[in-house]
């Protein structure tokens, strides 16, 4: 009976643990996943102290914090519970496997990094939080609850952030409009540029398609369908960021059209429900491909003053978002827009066929060798300082090699 008992209190308390665990870990992620579409907002005007660099007190420099905190809390209660409960879920193999040989990768690259503190710091906050962040993800007991309340959660943070953009435009208030914006002529209370907060946007609204197949509320359904066409898209075309766009468009398109040609390859996994659900899933991505071109051509119909007494008698001329989208199939000098980023793209694929091409220069090193290899890039724009090389594949092979882009791409093929 001693031996009975005392089971049953190992498993009475393993059990009460386990419910503790789960409501911590569960207040902690909804708190981080309800507060990072919000980063995105500036909430105060940057202080300036001579000699040093903006101070961004409220922005950038403390939300960070409080994000690597939360993250950080979150992981650490993670693994106290793998430790007590003797208990880990793993990742499949391949994302098991890809996530080693990256991680490997940005570690060696930190190693032999110039300076081994900025590349331990921007390894820490840009590769391994976030990758040990999803695999202490991995260790919740999700349910199909709290997979809709989580992602539920991001969209509705997310079109907090959009109605700020929408508002900067429209005036329905004077509170966003005094918000300070990086450039007067986007709509955008933002963090350093638009381009930040709209390559977050961008995921969002393909993520919310995906929860309306998901759940099976017409209501919620409708609801979610609505903020995609009234909120979503609408923010994301006044950003006037051609990278989220691209991003958009050819991710929804591309993963659409793969979906296809698998049911029809694989017809017997989906079975004749299956398959009809299936279809229709992969056909809305692509129709929100096509959507999005749709919404810029079309922006000056469904703008601000769109209506007034002086749109009416002006000449129609193209658009700001309708021109963007042009430019991005046009390559225009070296000196700027597309044009220059493909002089930066030679720059340092040339740089990195070097002692450093199987685990790079360092994370965040680009900037500090960039003058050692913009040979073609100080020609053209009289030695301006970049630090980011507007391609993240590029800039993985760059900092962590050849070895850390196999492992990032084979990341997102195994995902």
């Amino acid at each position: 009976m001693k031996n009975i008992d005392s089971v049953t209190n190992f498993l009475l308390r393993n059990s009460f643990q386990s419910r503790f665990f789960d409501w911590i870990f569960l207040f902690l992620a909804c708190v981080l996943f309800l507060i990072t579409p919000l980063l995105f907002l500036e909430l105060k005007q940057d202080q300036w102290v001579e000699g040093f660099i903006p101070i961004r007190m409220v922005n950038a420099e403390l939300k960070l914090c409080l994000f690597i905190s939360l993250s950080s809390i979150l992981i650490g209660i993670t693994w106290i519970r793998i430790h007590l409960k003797r208990e880990i879920n793993y990742p499949s193999k391949p994302v098991f496997f890809f996530g080693c040989i990256f991680l490997l990768s940005v570690v060696i690259s930190t190693l032999r990094a110039h300076n081994l503190e900025r590349a331990w710091v921007s390894s820490f906050t840009w590769h391994l939080l976030p990758i040990f962040l999803v695999f202490s993800l991995l260790q919740f007991n999700w349910s199909h609850i709290r997979y809709k309340g989580f992602i539920g959660l991001i969209l509705l943070g997310g079109a907090f952030s959009c109605l700020v953009v929408m508002d900067q435009h429209y005036l329905w208030t004077d509170w966003s409009h005094r918000l300070p914006r990086h450039t007067k002529g986007i709509p955008a209370g933002i963090i350093f540029n638009h381009n930040f907060a709209a390559e977050f946007h961008a995921p969002i609204i393909p993520l919310a398609l995906g929860l309306c197949f998901y759940i099976k509320t017409n209501f919620t359904r409708m609801l979610i369908f609505a903020s995609i066409i009234i909120i979503f898209m609408p923010a994301l075309s006044l950003s006037l960021a051609r990278g989220a766009w691209v991003g958009l468009i050819a991710g929804c398109f591309f993963t659409g059209l793969i979906f296809i040609i698998s049911i029809f390859i694989k017809q017997k996994n989906f079975g004749r429900k299956g398959k009809k659900s299936s279809l229709w899933l992969a056909s809305f991505f692509i129709f929100l491909a096509l959507s999005l071109p749709l919404y810029l051509t079309t922006s000056d119909y469904w703008k601000k003053d769109t209506l007034s007494k002086d749109s009416l008698t002006k000449e129609k001329q193209v658009s700001k978002e309708a021109s963007e989208l042009r430019s991005i199939t046009t390559i225009s000098g070296p000196s700027g827009g597309s044009g220059r980023r493909i002089v930066l793209w030679k720059d340092a694929l040339q740089a990195i066929v070097s002692k450093d091409f199987l685990f790079g220069k360092g994370t965040d090193h680009y900037e500090l060798h960039f003058h050692e290899s913009a040979k073609l890039s100080d020609k053209t724009t009289g030695s301006v300082l970049v630090r980011f090389v507007h391609n993240d594949f590029i800039q993985i092979l760059y900092e962590n090699g050849i070895i850390g882009l196999v492992g990032f791409i084979g990341l997102w093929i195994a995902i």
